[in-house]
């Protein structure tokens, strides 16, 4: 349930909008129940990333969010709002999350990529073994958009590309909709990173998700033992 029927009038801003955007493509979700006018934001996630979505709870301080940490999972919640409201009918087609050319337009700022990217994405360092024995270390980024089809993952590829001026590939998995988005050339996740780091860094628990060259180094050792 919301924390409460709204009707307060906020005036959101680019960062705030931008940040339940990014979140909403990841593990948030809006919801519109039974004799509620409006909808509501909500999130849960595991405790160790409580860190991150008191961050989260802290930037939208102005629209009322609240990290509920009673319960079982830690749930960000905001008040049901005509804001939200909006966001659903442009987000949701059938009670399903979708992306479209005109909704996808709203995801414009870094921190917006940069809450998708702490929600849904993951950077692997990887290995192979060449022919002459040599083992070759390289990184790669992949963006869990597997809720989405691959129409929907064309779209926020391109809009990507667009707007953030980064290069993904689409590509094709078993699991959910059967297709992400991944990065695998150095620059791309260089530039990925760079682009992301600035709010990051604010996050410890997610550092991880930023410190390529600290695990390229820790894979590398690992062969050297």
């Amino acid at each position: 349930m919301p924390l409460t029927e709204n009707i307060k009038t906020y005036n959101i801003t680019n960062i705030e909008r931008n940040i339940i955007i990014g979140s909403l493509l990841g593990d948030g979700s809006l919801a519109l129940y039974g004799r509620s006018k409006n909808a509501y934001y909500r999130e849960h996630g595991c405790t160790k990333q409580v860190p991150y979505r008191k961050w989260k709870a802290e930037q939208l301080k102005n629209l009322d969010f609240k990290l509920l940490t009673t319960c079982k999972n830690p749930q960000l919640r905001s008040p049901s709002n005509k804001i939200y409201t909006d966001l659903y009918n442009l987000f949701y087609k059938n009670r399903e999350k979708i992306i479209t050319p005109e909704n996808i337009i709203l995801l414009d700022h870094p921190i917006g990529l940069a809450c998708l990217y702490m929600d849904d994405g993951s950077l692997v360092i990887d290995s192979s073994k060449r022919k002459n024995g040599s083992i070759y270390i390289f990184p790669r980024i992949s963006i869990y958009t597997l809720n989405f089809s691959k129409y929907e993952n064309i779209i926020l590829q391109n809009h990507i590309s667009k707007a953030f001026n980064l290069n993904t590939k689409l590509k094709e998995r078993k699991d959910g909709k059967h297709f992400l988005l991944e990065i695998n050339k150095r620059n791309d996740i260089v530039k990925l990173i760079n682009t992301v780091s600035p709010f990051i860094k604010a996050i410890p628990c997610m550092h991880y998700k930023i410190n390529l060259k600290e695990r390229f180094e820790n894979k590398r050792l690992e062969f050297l033992l």
